[in-house]
């Protein structure tokens, strides 16, 4: 899988630096100016994003080799609410990486009949949060769900299965 990778300096709106990995894995930049650039990684094939907690420093004349070790793991999830323990069926969500805290999502998706979606992700922490489905005739409009918390293990969310509170109700 090619993926694409963005270096943008700090204050800057567009990336200072894009490029896409070679089926090898490996990428060459090209020239940069000497600074400190945030990495940003996309994977257009799984749609994931993944921002690098610590800032990437470039330095005048000098040849700086990156190395990059993202694990990336696909795994399923499940959406229930607590009210009544059913499944939240066909329901936007989205995932936004914790650390360093993104304002783009991680990943979206959307579950099936039964609360269920799967995903591929760089482990890590995210915040997930479930879009309430617009209000339609002859139905009530649905809560506002909290966001809730998960880690993207190894073996997938954790938790695997997300139990979403309304807004609304005590925690």
């Amino acid at each position: 899988e090619t993926l694409d990778i963005r270096l943008t300096g700090r204050g800057q709106g567009y990336p200072a630096c894009g490029v896409r990995t070679r089926a090898d894995g490996l990428v060459d930049s090209g020239p940069l100016l000497a600074g400190e650039y945030e990495l940003t990684i996309t994977s257009s094939k799984s749609k994931w994003v993944w921002s690098s907690p610590e800032r990437v420093q470039v330095k005048s004349a000098v040849l700086t080799p990156i190395t990059i070790d993202l694990r990336i793991v696909e795994a399923p999830l499940e959406l229930v609410s607590s009210i009544d323990g059913k499944p939240l069926a066909s329901r936007r969500f989205s995932l936004l990486q914790i650390d360093p805290a993104a304002t783009v999502p991680a990943a979206n998706g959307r579950t099936n009949a039964v609360g269920r979606s799967s995903l591929k992700l760089v482990t890590g922490r995210y915040r997930l949060t479930c879009e309430p489905e617009p209000a339609r005739v002859g139905r009530d409009p649905e809560p506002r769900l909290a966001p809730v918390d998960i880690d993207w293990t190894m073996s997938g969310p954790d938790p695997a299965r997300v139990v979403l509170t309304p807004v609304e109700a005590p925690r």
